[in-house]
């Protein structure tokens, strides 16, 4: 098969004889999961009847909970990684800047799991964590509207090579659609996500190495502002949107 050739292959190829099948336009791999009009087609089909509602009910304090797992051989394990502490700072949502001093900070144990943490639902937070001797990751993250306990924070590899600093968009319910949604690192299109069939769930983009400086990161209703870390010295930074 060569890339940009038609294949011919329509939502009736997958369809199970005897089934109620649902085709929802436009959704990639991991939306039919996530999407609401995925929950929506699943709720009907479990209970007989509609949904009263689509939308996330917000809890005021949701508690959040999660493993940090590691990174070996060039594959992330999944498994429970102790000995890693997580520092939680809750930050300005237009400038990235942190808003005091951490809101919650643990070391983990032989569980592997860095919390629980009572969040504000309104609130942006910066999640700062490595593994001894690996690279310090900075995930910014879009606000938790519900209480969950699988909060993963993977150990991975820090970008290298690059002469510069790096920001990368991430979105782990869905991939990024060229023109089917909306994405921007600092005003423009990160590198990294191919035209087409959406397959990739992140992309990033380089900034010349220096002093400090905020980034704006957008991903269709929802924005961010981040902040740079050296990539010279190590550091990684994710802007995660849910």
């Amino acid at each position: 098969m060569q890339g940009g050739s038609p294949t011919n292959v329509t939502a009736e190829g997958p369809e199970l004889k005897g089934a109620r099948n649902v085709v929802i336009p436009g959704l990639d791999h991991r939306e039919t999961a996530y999407h609401p009009l995925a929950f929506k087609a699943m709720y009907e089909f479990i209970t007989g009847k509609a949904p009263a509602t689509v939308e996330i009910t917000h809890e005021e304090r949701p508690v959040l909970n999660g493993l940090v797992s590691g990174f070996v051989n060039g594959s992330y394990t999944n498994l429970p990684l102790p000995g890693v502490t997580v520092a939680v700072y809750e930050v300005d949502p237009e400038t990235g800047q942190r808003r005091g001093e951490a809101a919650h900070k643990k070391t983990t144990g032989w569980d592997g799991t860095w919390g629980p943490f009572t969040a504000s639902s309104s609130a942006y937070y910066e999640f700062v964590f490595n593994s001894p001797g690996g690279p310090v990751f900075h995930i910014y993250r879009t606000p938790f509207l519900r209480s969950s306990n699988i909060i993963g924070l993977r150990v991975g590899p820090a970008p290298r090579g690059a002469a510069g600093d790096t920001v990368t968009i991430s979105r782990p319910r869905g991939y990024l659609g060229v023109g089917r949604d909306t994405f921007s690192i600092d005003g423009k299109a990160p590198e990294g996500v191919a035209p087409g069939v959406p397959t990739n769930d992140s992309g990033r983009m380089l900034f010349p190495a220096g002093a400090q400086r905020p980034v704006k990161v957008v991903l269709n209703k929802d924005s961010m502002t981040v902040q740079t870390w050296p990539a010279a010295e190590n550091h990684a930074v994710i802007a995660e949107f849910h």
